[in-house]
C-alpha cells in the first residue's frame, strides 16, 4: 500500500463534463484539485446531489488526473439522489468530500494482477488497472 497521511478534503468542485450512456449510466467529471491530487484506486468520495437531497452519495473514484485536476465517477441512477445528480450540467458546482476509505494494496508490483469487477465494482478496478499500468511505465527499464 502506498503510505501517505490520511486527509479527507471537502471542496467545491465544478462539473467539467457529464456523459450519459445506456440504461441510466453516467460518467461525471469534476474539477477537484485537492481530491485529484490524493485519490487512490479503491477509495471513494461523498458527492452532494443537490440542495433538495439531504445525504451525499458515496461514489468510487473512476479516475483521478493530477495534471488536469479532475476526478471522474461512474454511476447508475438508483433512487432520487442519483437522479438529481444526473441533472448536473457543465459549469454547475457540487460539493465533494474525499478521498475516503482504504485503497487497494499493490505493494508487490512484480506480480501479475488479476482484476475482476462488476456493477459498482467496475470504477475502482478500472482506476487500479490504469494506475498499475502507469506505475509499471514509471519503473520500466
Amino acid at each position: 500500500m502506498v503510505s501517505r497521511s490520511v486527509t479527507v478534503f471537502e471542496e467545491k468542485s465544478t462539473v467539467i463534463d457529464h456523459q450519459e450512456f445506456t440504461e441510466n449510466q453516467f460518467i461525471l467529471i469534476l474539477e477537484a484539485p485537492k481530491s485529484s491530487e490524493t485519490a487512490l484506486p479503491g477509495e471513494f468520495a461523498f458527492v452532494d446531489c443537490g440542495e433538495n437531497i439531504l445525504l451525499r452519495r458515496p461514489l468510487s473514484y473512476l479516475r483521478a488526473n493530477k495534471k488536469r485536476k479532475t476526478v471522474e465517477f461512474l454511476y447508475k441512477i438508483i433512487g432520487p439522489g442519483l437522479e438529481a445528480l444526473s441533472k448536473l450540467e457543465p459549469g454547475d458546482e457540487v460539493n465533494l468530500m474525499g478521498p475516503i476509505g482504504r485503497g487497494f494494496n499493490f505493494e508487490k508490483t512484480n506480480q501479475i494482477p488479476v482484476l475482476i469487477g462488476g456493477g459498482v465494482g467496475i470504477p475502482p478496478v478500472l482506476f487500479l488497472a490504469e494506475y498499475l499500468k502507469n506505475l509499471n511505465k514509471e519503473y520500466a527499464p
